[in-house]
């Protein structure tokens, strides 16, 4: 069988994020704003998964 939600998990994130990449291509420092975008989302992940460890 097809994991069909699986399927449609993967079209909700892949669709926004390469629509807004898309979109952003003919902006300048395009890959300075994803680096850091990447790099925000990687302090906020930090701080959620330490957050819940304390209650772990």
């Amino acid at each position: 069988m097809i994991d069909t939600q699986a399927i449609k998990v993967s079209i909700v994130w892949i669709g926004p994020v390469a629509t807004i990449v898309f979109f952003r291509l003919h902006q300048k420092n395009i890959w300075e704003e994803i680096c850091d975008d990447w790099h925000s989302n990687l302090i906020l992940a930090q701080t959620f998964l330490a957050r819940n460890s304390n209650y772990a």
